[in-house]
């Protein structure tokens, strides 16, 4: 087994104590974001029938190159949608849909298309009646009576059946209204006790930029007011430093405190040299370095030479073009480009 490459396992037979040479390349494993949003926002994330605990817009980091992978987006009131992605390329995948309601029907219109059926069906009922008697003239007087006499009967029959119908309905309609009722009251004591829900942070160093699901919210240490129930993706990142995401679901009224984030080269990269990370928000960002074009964000730069000095762009159609220079050392180095509209 070796980091990011794809282990090998093989059953060998040891026929003498002469030594065996066990010599097989691994094939290396590449990773790839995948970028998801929704119009509305808010929507739940499924990878592959999984939840994720996101919902959009985020980036599914970290997802095997060269698969395919199944989406689902889910919102109370909305229709689901499911869509599959080949993760084709390094620079990853992007994912926008817009979400389509759901068409929700009141008790009072499920009554009136009941009771509109009904008015059909005894509507068919008396043209099948008139057929019959047209049918068969040849009867007498008394028999014809007969018929009417029962016609009669079972309009009348029908007629109760179906405000018997109508008086279950409305009582129907006044228990949902009264549950509706009893379920604001309920939801108004809860607001009344919860109070109003904050996320509080500090960074190491201070003056870290905080993303709450995509948005920047402003510079540690800080404390900002969220909304309780659902996932919140809480990312501190600063330029030339590792970048830390974590995942909370607060409570209403709740005040957490997610302490000191360290952004001081903590990641699977630290110790090597010559390594660049660039990411930006929005993502998809074309990155240039030293004025050569490489790819889009977020992207990863390997093979530079250790003491050089190297300059990175950042451009995206509609946004001011973003630069810097560093010089390279150990480890891994960082940029989050924040992109402002022009």
């Amino acid at each position: 087994e070796l980091d990011k490459h794809r282990p090998i396992e093989e059953r060998v037979t040891v026929y003498s104590i002469e030594p065996m040479e066990f010599n097989k390349k691994l094939e290396e494993i590449f990773f790839a974001p995948i970028r998801v949003g929704s119009n509305p926002a808010g929507a739940r994330i499924y990878l592959n029938n999984n939840d994720t605990g996101l919902s959009t817009p985020a980036t599914l980091s970290d997802q095997e190159v060269g698969k395919r992978y199944t989406i689902r987006l889910a919102r109370q009131g909305y229709q689901d949608i499911v869509r599959s992605i080949d993760l084709s390329d390094k620079a990853g995948a992007s994912l926008q849909e817009r979400l389509v309601k759901v068409e929700e029907k009141t008790p009072d219109q499920i009554a009136q298309e009941k009771l509109k059926q009904e008015q059909e069906r005894q509507k068919q009922l008396e043209l099948e009646r008139q057929k019959q008697a047209q049918q068969q003239p040849g009867k007498d007087t008394d028999t014809q009576k007969q018929q009417a006499d029962k016609l009669k009967a079972q309009q009348e029959a029908d007629k109760q059946k179906q405000a018997q119908k109508e008086k279950e309905a409305q009582a129907q309609r006044e228990k949902e209204a009264q549950a509706q009722k009893e379920k604001e009251k309920q939801a108004g004591k809860e607001t009344e006790t919860g109070g109003e829900t904050f996320v509080a942070l500090s960074s190491n160093p201070k003056g870290a930029d905080v993303f709450i699901n995509g948005v920047r919210k402003g510079s540690a240490p800080g404390k900002w007011k969220v909304a309780a129930g659902s996932p919140l993706e809480i990312t501190v990142s600063k330029s030339g430093l590792s970048t830390v995401t974590k995942v909370v679901t607060l409570r209403p009224g709740e005040t957490r405190n997610l302490g000191t984030i360290n952004l001081g080269g903590t990641g699977a990269d630290s110790g090597a040299a010559g390594i660049v990370v660039v990411d930006s928000n929005p993502p998809g960002a074309m990155v240039l370095l030293n004025g050569q074009p490489q790819k889009t964000t977020p992207l990863r730069i390997k093979g530079l030479r250790p003491a050089t000095t190297h300059t990175i762009t950042v451009k995206k159609d509609g946004y001011e073009t973003w630069s810097t220079s560093f010089t390279v050392g150990e480890g891994t180095k960082s940029f989050m480009a924040n992109l402002k509209k022009l």
